[in-house]
């Protein structure tokens, strides 16, 4: 009896109600045609449990192309969830040997190739190598390379290929770090979007790669045999001498994909316009010519490495031989890509090459130099072989010196990053940004003897925790740094340069001062500063401007202040000098800012309309005025304040910030004079401050006859 179509149909869905026999769904899936009941098999091995499930759904994507576009989603649904099915995960026959034997078929390469060769995106083989990076580390600058390559391959931009023993390397390193099920699901994930290829090296001559490790062999070979538009890697360096053009770094391809971007050329001639431009083959056998030893070869490439002005490092390279001999390359490109700067030198040394093929490409983008390296020094931060060292540069300029410097874990890169800041900040001053250093760095410097620090940023850092040893940095330059919010207690700056340096919200207390330094009050930035207990001997207008000094650096916007004085006025003579007026004005300055000023004068017995002047000015201006007679203030509970010029600068929100400054009138001069931060310095002033206004009287402008004060 004839068998009719419905009658499959009908027996094709009494299989599917029984309960899961995978090979009983595997036989009814073979020769059936319609397309609902074909979707209804292939859903049900979706949700099986086993590895034979796993294997039949595998060939059928092999195949896919041959399917209805409706059966394809549901090849994709399953095998999604067969990837995903953590029993299945779990199953102990589950690992490479079994993925690869029974997952990977030999025409692996020659279906995807039927399929998907006519691609216009590059197809590129991918070395393992990237993806450890992208799946065990976060931090590193290699992470970040690598995550861009597989957002690549996940948006389509690039055919991805991975060699079998690279495929084998994932997995071996996954289950190692994270387990044999995280290894699992991701291999079976990569075999769902690379193609897996390889070769045998019994077939390789490897007498013609003599420099080559086995491994960028395979490589190599493989893209060869595949006609692969170039391989991806993190160890191009790996591959010079091999006579394969087409190798790339992670980069060079971002680069070659952001070009494409824009619209210019195809990826695939993008790509090989860059291996045009930057054949490392030829810059081996340029350097071969020269020596006639052997070399060994180092590169780097560090990505975004922003000059100034458009302008960025593209790649520097060093060759060095076993003579001393260096030969270095450095490439300079603009924003656009289409100027490029490059030069080669040749030293004896590796930093001494390196700087001056810098210097050289430079050269090509500026219009006048006007840089000199003077010094560069070394010291490690961390004592072990592979610790980080730190470099200090001083470059001299037509306006002085700029010092830079840069802590790396690779020296080269340390000497070579900080010679290129202090260039940025001789050509473009306004697109430098320096650097916040530490105080490992700032103590590594100075005990290799290095005491000039001029102009670096210490924004925050902070020695509580060093030893006493650790805090000495006497004898040093540290004209215009930033120690801004640094917790420096206990410091010794005995006999440093502080000209111009930044100390806003700094923690000096317990420092180590000479109280004559000049600096210390010598454009420096004070606001909120925690000052040590000291006491600074001043007199005259050293004094003045010292007192001046810190006045200017109240900030009412973050602190509150109130400023209590009292100044003895036989004659008004001082206030009518050019001191006297300047020191007035910044008196208006502080007022205007919202400071209360307090201010006792102490008269002669007979007051002038000169003194009735400068008191009827200051109250206007709005100064709280006071005064009282000198003979009244001889004898103030016992106490003597007829003769005493005082004023008392108190932030109220940082104590430590406060100073008192007080100086003794004897016949028209001053002596006795000082500025103080200590604090019992402080009580005791504040103290005859209110001793003396208790005894005085206020100020008003219905207590001012036409010439005089009414006299008691």
């Amino acid at each position: 009896m004839t068998t009719t179509s419905q009658d499959k149909s009908n027996n094709s869905s009494s299989t599917m109600s029984k309960d899961f026999d995978i090979s009983v769904l595997i036989e009814s899936l073979k020769n059936e045609k319609n397309i609902d009941n074909r979707s209804r098999i292939i859903r049900r091995l979706g949700e099986c449990h086993e590895l034979e499930a796993l294997i039949h759904i595998f060939k059928l994507k092999s195949h896919l192309d041959e399917e209805d576009e409706f059966i394809q989603y549901e090849i994709q649904l399953s095998l999604n969830k067969l990837i995903n099915n953590e029993k299945l995960l779990d199953d102990t026959e589950l690992n490479v040997d079994f993925i690869l034997d029974n997952l990977v078929s030999d025409d692996n390469f020659e279906i995807v190739n039927r399929s998907q060769k006519s691609s216009e995106v590059p197809h590129i083989l991918i070395d393992s190598n990237l993806f450890e990076e992208f799946l065990l580390r976060t931090q590193t600058t290699l992470f970040y390379d690598a995550k861009k390559v597989v957002k690549y391959i996940l948006s389509g931009k690039i055919k991805p290929y991975i060699a079998v023993k690279g495929f084998r390397h994932i997995w071996s390193s996954l289950k190692e770090h994270k387990g044999q099920q995280f290894a699992n699901k991701f291999v079976l994930e990569l075999l769902d979007t690379f193609t897996i290829c390889g070769v045998n090296v019994k077939d390789i001559d490897l007498d013609k790669y003599p420099n080559l490790n086995i491994p960028t062999v395979i490589q190599i070979e493989i893209a060869r045999k595949y006609n692969l538009d170039g391989i991806l890697t993190l160890r191009d360096k790996d591959f010079i001498g091999s006579g394969y053009p087409y190798v790339y770094s992670d980069p060079m391809f971002a680069q070659a994909i952001e070009d494409t971007n824009s619209g210019l050329v195809p990826l695939k001639e993008t790509l090989k316009k860059f291996d045009a431009a930057e054949k490392t083959e030829k810059k081996r056998q340029e350097f071969t010519n020269i020596l006639e030893e052997k070399t060994q070869t180092t590169s780097w490439i560090e990505g975004e490495l922003k000059l100034f002005q458009g302008w960025k490092i593209d790649k520097f390279e060093i060759l060095s031989s076993s003579n001393y001999l260096t030969s270095a390359t450095v490439i300079l490109v603009d924003e656009t890509g289409d100027k490029r700067a490059k030069s080669s030198a040749f030293k004896l040394g590796s930093v001494n090459a390196l700087l001056t093929a810098f210097d050289e490409a430079l050269e090509q983008i500026i219009d006048d130099k006007k840089h000199q390296l003077q010094k560069i020094y070394i010291a490690n931060i961390t004592s072990h072989k592979e610790g980080r060292v730190t470099v200090q540069a001083v470059v001299n300029t037509d306006n002085g010196e700029v010092i830079t410097i840069h802590t790396h874990e690779n020296v080269i890169k340390a000497y070579f990053f900080a010679y290129i800041k202090a260039i940025i900040a001789i050509y473009a001053p306004d697109e430098y940004k320096s650097d916040v250093h530490s105080e490992e760095e700032l103590i590594s410097l100075y005990r290799i003897g290095r005491r000039d620090f001029h102009g670096v940023n210490f924004t925050g850092i902070n020695f509580s925790n060093c030893s006493n040893c650790e805090k000495n940095l006497a004898d040093s330059d540290l004209v215009k740094c930033n120690f801004s919010h640094a917790n420096l207690s206990g410091t010794n700056l005995t006999n440093t340069n502080l000209e111009g340096a930044n100390f806003s919200d700094a923690d000096l207390t317990n420092v180590e001062f000479d109280p004559s330094n000049p600096t210390l009050f010598s454009g420096t930035t004070l606001t909120n500063t925690k000052f040590p207990e000291i006491s600074i001997p001043a007199d005259g207008k050293s004094r003045i401007d010292k007192v001046s000094h810190l006045l200017r650096q109240t900030n009412t916007d973050i602190s509150k202040y109130q400023i209590l004085a009292t100044h003895r006025m036989t004659k008004p003579i001082w206030w009518l000098s050019d001191l006297g007026e300047e020191f007035w004005q910044l008196n208006q300055q502080l007022l205007a800012k919202g400071i209360q000023i307090k201010r006792l004068f102490i008269l002669p017995q007979n007051p002038k309309p000169e003194h009735l002047e400068i008191l009827k000015r200051q109250m206007d201006t709005g100064v709280v005025v006071h005064y009282i007679y000198q003979h009244h203030a001889k004898n103030i509970r016992h106490f003597n304040l007829s003769n005493i010029n005082l004023l008392v600068c108190e932030n109220l929100s940082v104590q430590q910030n406060s100073f008192t400054t007080k100086m003794i009138f004897n016949e028209q001069k001053e002596s006795g004079g000082y500025i103080s931060f200590k604090q019992q310095d402080l009580k005791t002033d504040k103290e005859r401050f209110l001793l003396i206004w208790e005894q005085s009287k206020p100020l008003s402008k219905e207590m001012l006859p036409t010439n005089r004060i009414n006299q008691e």
